[in-house]
């Protein structure tokens, strides 16, 4: 969670806010595919962010990773 704190910007967009949170959470969350749940809240309302798209967050993640 660290990366977390010493990453997060209040500018951050919605997509940039999700990977980030998503990040922090594959270094603690066993399987985060099945076992992450993410509610994105703007002024226009809230919503849960689909399996697919936390499956490309995940991909995109994973692929960071091996670089």
């Amino acid at each position: 969670m660290d990366n977390l704190q010493k990453n997060f910007k209040e500018d951050l967009g919605v997509v940039q806010g999700a990977k980030l949170l998503t990040r922090a959470l594959c270094e603690i969350v066993d399987n985060p595919r099945q076992n992450i749940e993410i509610t994105v809240i703007t002024e226009k309302g809230s919503r849960f962010v689909t399996a697919e798209e936390l499956d490309k967050l995940v991909s995109e993640i994973e692929e960071e990773s091996k670089k």
